[in-house]
């Protein structure tokens, strides 16, 4: 993840307070210099015009390719899940970690989907992170690993190292948003593809998602050395978006995609 793309999504996580805005010019005011009135009104200014307003009970929001804005996939929904247990951090979010996807549905109390593909993968890592309040971000890491040979973990990190397959490049992440309130669902949660991504196309799955690929277009496809662009999709179901990536062909995200089942 790029370093731009890291900061919007992470802006994209906040909620406002109504009396932010009053609270940010009071404090400035009491100071009673210019630069901290003018650094509280641009750090106001990006995050209020990050977000999509909808007085529903759901919201479209954004999907961006550099400047290029994705065809709708459909609606985010606020969904009700089990709060962490785990104490927050001094930014107020609260980190899990769980060993199986069974154990994150547990945790959470919801149905997420998942691919029979991962069935017996020990390789996958699975981390929350969320509020407690507002939202829910689920990072799976070799969520799927198909083909790849001799996966070992790198000494002292939770990288992998792996020899390519015939198939996949890279192991397959997943990557789920879940919005928990009305304040998030008005805030909007938009994402970013930033860099040397492309918008290749969208395509209806075998269970009527609508999802939206997207690829890395400064890597060619070698059938020597096995090396396959980087493919991103993604897509909403029932109100949860899912973002899946992965070094693999078109054709094979798009049947990872159409394997995904409750």
């Amino acid at each position: 993840m790029g370093f731009r793309e890291q900061i919007d999504q992470e802006l994209a996580h906040i909620t406002l307070p109504e009396d932010f805005e009053e609270r940010i010019l009071r404090r400035s005011h009491k100071r009673i210099r210019t630069w901290t009135y003018q650094a509280a009104c641009i750090v106001l200014c990006l995050i209020l015009t990050g977000g999509t307003v909808s007085a529903g009970w759901f919201v479209y929001s954004k999907i961006r390719v550099n400047d290029h804005i994705l065809p709708e996939s459909g609606p985010l929904e606020k969904k009700t899940v089990n709060a962490s247990r785990t104490k927050p951090d001094d930014a107020g979010i609260c980190r899990d970690q769980y060993d199986t996807y069974q154990e994150l549905c547990a945790e959470l109390g919801i149905e997420l989907l998942y691919s029979d593909l991962a069935d017996g993968n020990t390789y996958m890592q699975i981390q929350r992170k969320t509020d407690n309040r507002n939202w829910n971000n689920i990072c799976i890491s070799a969520f799927i690993v198909g083909d790849l040979k001799d996966i070992t973990k790198v000494p002292g990190s939770d990288e992998y190292r792996w020899e390519r397959g015939d198939e996949f490049s890279s192991p397959v992440d997943m990557e789920i948003d879940i919005v928990n309130s009305d304040s998030q669902l008005e805030h909007g949660w938009e994402r970013d593809f930033l860099g040397f991504y492309e918008y290749e196309e969208t395509y209806t799955s075998q269970q009527g998602y609508t999802v939206n690929l997207v690829i890395d277009c400064t890597v060619s496809e070698n059938e020597y050395s096995k090396v396959k662009p980087d493919c991103r999709a993604v897509f909403v179901a029932d109100g949860i978006r899912y973002v899946v990536k992965g070094q693999v062909r078109l054709e094979k995200m798009k049947e990872i995609i159409d394997s995904l089942h409750y």
